[in-house]
């Protein structure tokens, strides 16, 4: 039996091995290349500073029949190409003009170039319209923007910006550098092919079942690699490939089948036979919720805000807690002043624990918590290049089954994240394994990446080693 079982292995490690080989090369090499260059995304940041301050407000309407309060953000105020406008929130959120309270028509060409312009000091020489997704946006998501701009801009980087000619804004930005390091990096890692990547449910299905192929390949190999041990010898191969392969097997075969494994979590969700989640449950929409409305006199407010403050390029108008409050820009995207929604114009006061209590009565009155609040990034409480988690953060640890954990931002009151039990097993099974974005390690960032380099380097050489021994098995079939 148990040669049978040895033997069953030895074929299934040998085809998969052969089937996945190259695979693994390619996620390999181009995950050293993305520890450096991901896919291009935009820079809101950089185009806050492109932003006119806000002016032409001082009769502006009551816009309370636009809002629908069903998320964070109800409306954010700014301008664009010289009028104030309302944006409304989501992918499918619509763009008004303040004055009117009519939706914006589409924008044509020479107000997309001014965008651009407000940005970019270099010279636009060649402009298309897409109507259809290409390389660089190639998800669905992008559907809600069309028609769009595409600038290319003369300058020494060789950007090209995408411009949504519907949303007024940009959308993609990307350079000769980042679109370069794009194919030998994020392209072949994560599959971006434009026509493989639109089809979404293809696309996953195809990542996940290679990956998981690709598990079976890992621990086929890592059996047949301890049961070819013998005593006193590192490897019992003679031959250089076969010998550079099981060594190399051996000592990076679990950090093969861990990358892959995690590859494989980053689409598939936690099964819920390993751990239990809490179902039909939004702790965001209850968080969130509210039975105010935006008045005539909270929006004679947000104009006096307007008329007493300098250099207003954006104000957000949130919901959180039962409160509504406005975020006001004007220094940088990062940095707001906030200012409650009530019948006078007065900050807004910081979250206390008698707050937090009372929310809590009415919003979630059948959860036993505790309250205390972090100062440090833990592992599941981490800023990123999307979100700029703030510290310190107050943490409510639910007593439920799920060991919920609610992190509220203490200045605003808005629900920043929720952690459960399904959530960290999630982040094991994918950052901590694929990424290795541990909390002890956020101020070794530099050693995290020389790891990273490190460990794909050994998953490299397990890789080519295995394509090499794949291809001479097949010329050996062939010639017999």
């Amino acid at each position: 039996m148990i040669k049978y079982i040895k033997q069953l292995m030895f074929f299934i490690h040998r085809w998969t091995g052969l089937l996945m080989s190259l695979f693994f090369v390619v996620w390999f090499v181009s995950g050293i290349v993305m520890i450096y260059h991901s896919f291009p995304k935009p820079q809101p940041q950089k185009y806050y500073h492109g932003l006119n301050v806000i002016s032409g407000y001082d009769s502006l309407p009551t816009p309370t029949a636009l809002f629908k309060q069903s998320g964070d953000v109800l409306f954010s105020l700014e301008m664009l190409n010289g009028e104030p406008i309302y944006r409304m929130p989501g992918q499918l959120g619509k763009v008004y003009n303040a004055k009117t309270l009519k939706e914006v028509s589409e924008l044509k060409k020479e107000e997309c170039e001014s965008i651009v312009k407000s940005v970019f000091s270099a010279p636009i020489y060649r402009y298309k319209v897409i109507n259809d997704f290409d390389q660089w946006i190639p998800w669905s998501y992008y559907e809600a923007y069309f028609p769009i701009y595409k600038f290319w801009l003369d300058d020494a980087k060789g950007t090209q910006l995408y411009v949504s000619a519907s949303k007024g804004c940009i959308v993609q930005e990307t350079t000769s550098l980042s679109r370069t390091m794009a194919w030998f990096g994020a392209i072949p890692h994560w599959m971006y092919f434009k026509a493989l990547r639109l089809k979404v449910q293809l696309w996953s299905s195809v990542v996940i079942w290679i990956s998981a192929i690709g598990c079976i390949a890992c621990l086929s190999g890592l059996i047949v690699g301890l049961v070819r041990l013998r005593k006193g010898k590192i490897s019992p191969y003679r031959k250089a490939t076969l010998r550079w392969h099981h060594i190399s097997g051996l000592t990076f075969g679990l950090i093969v089948f861990s990358f892959i494994l995690s590859g494989l979590m980053s689409l598939a969700d936690v099964p819920t036979w390993l751990v239990s989640k809490e179902k039909d449950f939004d702790y965001n929409s209850v968080w969130n919720s509210s039975d105010r409305t935006i008045t005539k006199e909270a929006t004679l407010n947000l104009y006096e805000i307007l008329s007493q403050k300098a250099n207003n390029k954006r104000i957000i108008c949130r919901n959180a807690m039962g409160r509504i409050f406005y975020e006001v820009y004007t220094k940088s995207p990062n940095q707001s002043e906030c200012y409650i929604v009530d019948e006078q114009v007065k900050p807004l006061p910081a979250i206390e624990s008698t707050f937090i209590e009372n929310w809590m009565a009415e919003a979630l009155p059948h959860k036993q918590y505790s309250i205390h609040f972090v100062q440090d990034y833990t592992n599941y409480y981490q800023p990123s290049k999307r979100y700029d988690l703030p510290l310190p953060v107050c943490c409510l640890n639910l007593k439920d089954e799920f060991q919920t954990k609610l992190f509220v931002c203490p200045k605003t009151g808005r629900l920043l994240k929720v952690v459960n039990n399904s959530s960290r097993l999630g982040w094991w099974l994918y950052k901590g394994l694929h990424t290795f974005k541990f909390s002890f390690m956020s101020g070794y960032e530099g050693w995290r990446q020389l790891w990273m380099i490190l460990i794909s380097i050994g998953g490299t050489i397990v890789s080519i080693t295995s394509f090499i021994l794949g291809i001479k098995m097949i010329r050996k079939k062939i010639s017999k």
